[in-house]
């Protein structure tokens, strides 16, 4: 034994000729951080899915290049297949994803022996620390504006130093570059033989070094673009014959916001050499036996602290069991400024007709609150109000007034300001930031424009009990064009948006056309915010749309979960002394780490902290969500339109495939329209109405009988699905005796494939029923449809005399089957310009009088068409699809405030 420990260098056995051969540890170290700056979105702007795929790829790489023994491989495998099972049944965001990073680092580590093994246990440590800084950031305000400040200098220096103005926050800064090669250079420098000072010079240097070069690229963005060839034009039908691939195109598709890849790549060069070129002393001179021989509350805190801690750190800094309802609240709404309060109404079409503001009294009754809107604010309206909202203040405030609002916020009341880039007419200008003068908030004047549209994967949600586990689609938090917030403490951002800049006036929101110039602020744009005042609170969104007609059926849970936290005056995990407490426990965390690094103790932190953050969104989220009922309306228009099960329509309002002409048409019949995220007895029971839309996604036991019960207790079931979608629909049709057949059938099948109906103009009432002339509704891609039951009323029929559209009653409800996916749809109902589809509104006027007779209404009945002897015929499908080149753009693809109004 003596013999052997006399050989080796690399501690537990490993011989001298060996420990040098550190190349695999190296390759799977600086690929565990690449893996972790990925996770946390540090590497720019990638779509979610993407960005996990590329984690794990790039993780995967680690795993395979120290390709452990077979038992330590199982426990990989089973930590990565567990920490992704965790992230699919509960709320998992970036953070998540860093510390499994970091657990299965250290798994790797401790397979490993002598030199492999430090350096991979320097690696998982520092990814640690740099999932804890994440966390921090997302959950300790104060932290994220340090963060931010730090950004910002990097962003001036680099600025100085090329003459081209850069102005940044953490993201483009690079923060997180810094954090984590910090980390990683404390543990390899500790970690190395002596002497160090010229070591830890020169790495010091390259880690410096290479992240200025980063930002000096960075600050040239913009003129290396001006490098590029001119943009090829597209040709004139993209639909069918998209543009070939143009390199050019591509990069500027990248720049800015993927070239911190760059500072990625030049960082991951640094980590490897200081790896690969260190000087390793034998494991016995740096870590000797006496070091780890622990005694009594020193043995006690260095087992069992790390796990403690990392379990509390979440629960401090991110669990909210405050109750959120509207339950007898009050909110008083101003009646005055930059707005309207009209709801859609029949007879007058597209985006123009939606109205601003009137289904936002819907939404807060639904919620069994009581909205008032004051003309005045008098103190007899805000006496016993809850909370106080006001959207786009226009004009000039009396002072009076002004002392009102402050005097309710600071006895205990909350106050919402929504606002938007600042309009001038008439001599009067927007006035929100007069009521924010007590406070640290300011709206500037400016467009905070995003590079996705709707800041799509493009924005961060800090830890609060209105945001926290909100699902990650677009426009869920109705960031269309606002403007961004300047915070000063003690004010606390609460949404981020990274990936976009910040134009300065409002000609972005007027002509739809911006481009990001030098010297504008490049990421990291406060989007809302909010601040204690008194015993009452301030919060600021920079943007309305959220709480406007269009936007309420997707922004719901959001916009009602932040009423509910305003009306009840709730605590927050923003509250200063769970900020503190959560810092302290980080820091205590991050000491224990540098203490005790080992991959046990990497091991005892990552693993509680992801489970203990991802159980903590979880419970928030539960607690704080939104239940909308429609029982207390006869009869009950609380009308769900499925987005559960991978529905066939668009996220984008006004696109051909998108569904904002169905959801104005339901506002026209009295229905309050909401996006329904999950499929529950909870939330059916609550409703009316409930619409599908050619799901992808199958519907489970449990789903399919929740569906039948809420039929049967007098809810209406519509399903608009073709031959081509309808497998995940089958077995629920099948609960009510319908079918579509499908289509195509296989080569084993032994169904007869359907004829299609294709697009056409049919019948449904007839000259008997209205006295004297016909009713036609057009399809957009009709098949038939079957029925195994005589009480089933047949709506209207293809040219083959085939039924296309049936009603039937079950229990006490109604069942619509339409066999045709794109019936509900914008190109099919609804222009966003308001213009007749192919002439006629005869779709919109279907839908009125299909929505009455289902709430066995009286039935109206659609008046005389005109001559429409000279109206253009429904023309075929190709032309049916493509998008109307007058069209305005849509707020997905421009920041247009008038679109998205």
């Amino acid at each position: 034994m003596q013999a052997r420990a006399k050989t080796s260098e690399g501690g537990l056995g490993q011989p001298a000729a060996n420990a040098r051969n550190t190349a695999p540890a190296v390759v799977a170290a600086v690929a565990a951080i690449v893996a972790a700056w990925i996770s946390a979105g540090s590497t720019g702007l990638l779509t979610h899915p993407l960005r996990h795929a590329l984690t794990w790829s790039v993780l995967g790489v680690a795993v395979v290049v120290v390709w452990p023994d077979w038992r330590r491989l199982a426990f990989v495998a089973l930590a990565v297949v567990g920490m992704m099972a965790l992230a699919l049944v509960l709320p998992a965001g970036p953070v998540h994803y860093v510390l499994a990073v970091a657990l299965v680092t250290a798994v790797l580590a401790q397979s490993q022996e002598g030199t492999g093994r430090r350096i991979l246990g320097i690696t998982a440590v520092a990814v640690t620390v740099f999932g804890l800084y994440r966390l921090a950031c997302t959950s300790i305000p104060t932290v994220w504006l340090l963060a931010d400040r730090l950004g910002c200098a990097l962003g001036r220096v680099a600025g100085w130093i090329t003459g081209e103005p850069l102005r940044v926050g953490t993201t483009f800064g690079g923060v997180d570059f810094l954090v984590l090669m910090s980390a990683v250079y404390a543990g390899w420098l500790c970690s190395t033989a002596s002497p160090r000072t010229a070591r830890a010079i020169y790495a010091a240097a390259a880690i410096l070094g290479g992240h200025l070069l980063y930002l000096v690229v960075l600050s040239y963005s913009t003129d290396l673009l001006a490098l590029l060839p001119d943009p090829v034009p597209p040709p004139q039908s993209d639909l069918y014959h998209p543009p070939d691939w143009n390199w050019a195109d591509a990069v500027r598709k990248l720049v800015p916001w993927n070239v911190p890849i760059l500072a990625v790549l030049i960082q991951a060069v640094v980590a490897g050499a200081m790896f690969r070129w260190a000087s390793w002393p034998p494991a016995g001179q740096r870590h000797t036996t006496a070091r780890y021989e622990l005694a009594g509350w020193r043995q006690t805190l260095a087992e069992a602290g790390p796990l403690v801690l990392a379990v509390l750190l979440p629960i401090v800094t991110t669990l909210s069991l405050s109750t959120i309802n509207l339950d007898g609240k009050k909110i008083v709404a101003y009646e005055q400024g930059y707005l309207n309060w009209l709801k859609p109404e029949y007879d007058q079409y597209g985006q123009q007709s939606a109205g601003m503001y009137g289904m936002l009294g819907e939404l807060v009754s639904s919620l069994s609150g009581r909205l008032v809107i004051s003309a005045e604010l008098s103190e007899s309206d805000l006496a016993d109000a809850d909370a106080l909202v006001l959207i786009h203040p226009f004009g000039p405030w009396p002072q009076e007034r002004l002392d009102r609002v402050e005097e309710f916020v600071r006895d205990g009341g909350s106050l919402l300001v929504a606002a938007e880039p600042a309009v001038m007419e008439d001599g009067l200008t927007s006035t929100f930031n007069d009521a924010l003068r007590p406070t640290g908030l300011f709206v500037r004047h400016d467009t905070a424009v995003s590079e996705t549209g709707g800041w799509q994967y493009a924005c961060r949600a800090l830890a609060h009990p209105a945001t926290s586990g909100v699902d990650n689609r677009p426009d869920r938090f109705g960031m269309v064009a606002g403007s961004s917030i300047r915070t000063a403490w003690p004010a606390r951002p609460v949404l981020i948006g990274r990936f976009g800049w910040s134009d300065p006036g409002s000609d972005a929101v007027m002509t739809g056309i911006s481009r990001y110039e030098p010297g504008q602020r490049l990421g990291d744009l406060v989007l809302a915010a909010e601040q204690r005042l008194g015993k009452g609170k301030v919060f600021v969104l920079g943007d309305t749309a959220s709480l406007t007609n269009l936007y309420v059926p997707r922004c719901y849970p959001f916009t009602g979960r932040l009423l509910g936290y305003l009306a009840n005056n709730s605590s927050s995990p923003q509250t200063a002394w769970r900020q503190l407490a959560g810092l302290l426990v980080c820091v205590g965390l991050i000491g224990l780490l540098a203490w005790r690094s080992t991959a046990d103790t990497v091991i005892k932190v990552a693993a509680p902290a992801a489970v203990s953050l991802a159980l903590s969104t979880a419970v928030t989220f539960g607690i704080t969500r939104v239940l909308p009922d429609g029982r207390d309306n006869q009869p009950n228009n609380l009308a769900y339109i499925d987005a559960s099960h991978l529905e066939a329509y668009s996220d984008n309002l006004w696109v051909s495939d998108g569904i904002a002409g169905l959801t104005l048409t339901l506002m026209r019949s009295g229905y309050l329209p909401l996006l329904l995220p999950e499929l529950t007895a909870e939330r059916l029971d609550r409703a009316g109405m409930l619409i599908l839309i050619a799901p992808a996604r199958p519907f489970s036991e449990t789903e399919r009988k929740t569906v039948r019960n809420f039929v049967r207790a007098g809810g209406i079931l519509i399903c608009t699905v073709g031959a081509e979608q309808i497998d995940s629909s089958r077995s629920l049709l099948d609960e009510f005796d319908l079918a579509v057949p499908a289509s195509p059938v296989g080569p084993n099948g032994t169904e007869r494939e359907p004829e299609p109906g294709g697009h056409f103009r049919s019948r449904y009432l007839s000259e008997a029923d209205t006295n004297g002339y016909d009713l036609f509704v057009c399809f957009n891609a009709a098949w038939p449809v079957e029925y195994a039951t005589e009480d089933v009323e047949v709506i209207t029929r293809d040219a083959a005399d085939r039924p296309v559209a049936v009603v039937r009653r079950v229990g006490e409800g109604k069942v619509v089957l339409i066999g045709d996916t794109g019936f509900a749809m914008n190109k099919n109902l609804e222009f966003q310009t308001g213009e007749a589809i192919y002439g006629r509104y005869e779709n919109a006027q279907f839908w009125r009088w299909l929505l009455g007779r289902l709430a066995d209404a009286e039935e109206w009945i659609p008046p005389k068409p005109p001559d429409d002897s000279g109206a253009p015929e429904a023309p075929a499908p190709d032309d049916a699809t493509r998008p109307d080149p007058d069209a305005r753009d849509t707020p997905e693809d421009s920041p247009s405030r008038e679109a998205s109004q």
